[in-house]
């Protein structure tokens, strides 16, 4: 059994571009911010800029000539690596908003494609991979044990195929924590990510172990709950935009799912992992 579909994929990321505007950072990056003490309630985009520089250092794309994003969003780790200085990153997405506007960004360092990493096969192998906020898509709640880490263990093997030897990898995740699958609200199974599941983080600890070594790994769910709680004021904010974009219905259910998520994260029902990889390189 696969993760979730295109067309589930579809449902919640291809809102509309002109939506996630009203309510994301300027760079339209839809996943936890990296956050100082000293940041204040309207630090979104420093705070996400953080991240961006943090993901660029653990994965070595800092100083990458050809970098892969898997699930690259609205590209702004794609950007970031560009102005790091790398000759190419290169982003997969099966989101077909996504793919429009990194393809409008019009940079001849940045390219996309449609598609899932099963799909795609380079020509020349990868100097550092990222991959944020992609790996919660890849299971499905009635997924078996045996299938999910089965996924889990190919997508590890796809990566240390497409990457060079020593190259270093940054996955971040959004993961289950103290409640058991069976406690984790339905609403998030049927309104905001239809046939997808997070993983335990012993789960990809286990799938990856052939193929790469942890380096470092965090818990930033702290991160999450201000980077959730900003993007809802923002959405509230613009909440008669956003109607007018979408409707009522779609507002009302963003509003619920950034506030539910964000009471998840703090009690720990689920957690924020920043995982940092190095390949292994033995046969």
């Amino acid at each position: 059994m696969s993760g979730a579909s295109p067309e589930a994929i579809a449902f919640h990321y291809d809102v509309g571009n002109a939506f996630y505007r009203l309510w994301l950072d300027p760079t339209l990056t839809y996943s936890a911010a990296m956050w100082a003490a000293s940041d204040r309630e309207g630090d979104l985009f420093e705070a996400q800029q953080r991240k961006l520089r943090y993901a660029l250092v653990e994965s070595g794309a800092d100083s990458a000539r050809r970098v892969l994003d898997v699930g690259c969003g609205w590209g702004s780790l794609l950007l970031a690596t560009a102005e790091a200085g790398a000759e190419h990153a290169f982003g997969l997405t099966l989101s077909r908003a996504q793919v429009a506007h990194v393809q409008s960004l019009d940079d001849r360092r940045i390219g996309v494609a449609y598609g899932d990493f099963r799909e795609y096969t380079p020509r020349e192998s990868y100097d550092a991979l990222c991959s944020i906020g992609a790996i919660e898509h890849f299971a499905r709640r009635d997924s078996s044990k045996a299938e999910r880490l089965a996924v889990y263990r190919e997508f590890f093997a796809w990566c240390h195929g497409v990457l060079r030897p020593g190259a270093r990898m940054y996955l971040q995740f959004c993961g289950h924590g103290s409640a058991d699958r069976d406690q984790f609200s339905a609403f998030f199974q049927h309104d905001v990510f239809p046939e997808s599941d997070m993983p335990r983080l012993w789960e990809i600890c286990y799938a990856l172990e052939p193929w790469f070594e942890v380096r470092c790994v965090r818990n930033d769910r702290a991160d999450y709950v201000r980077t959730l709680n900003a993007w809802r004021r923002n959405l509230r904010h613009n909440r008669e935009a956003a109607e007018r974009l979408t409707s009522e219905t779609t507002v009302a259910r963003y509003l619920k799912h950034l506030g539910l998520s964000a009471i998840a994260m703090r009690l720990g029902t689920t957690v924020l992992y920043r995982v940092s990889l190095r390949r292994l390189d033995r046969d």
